[in-house]
């Protein structure tokens, strides 16, 4: 019984991929979000949406 891989392989790497790409914008919206803190800028409605 020989299994076909290719589907599952491509399958977890664009899973992987797709991770990783929502960590990176995750830390970068974090970073975003510390340096308007770090201002002083008021936590509004706006700012949630801008986040979300």
């Amino acid at each position: 019984m020989v299994l076909n891989l290719d589907p599952v392989v491509s399958l977890l790497v664009s899973l992987v991929s797709l991770v990783v790409s929502h960590v990176r914008n995750r830390q970068i919206l974090n970073r975003k979000f510390k340096q308007l803190e770090s201002k002083g800028a008021p936590f509004t409605d706006y700012t949630v949406q801008y986040f979300l």
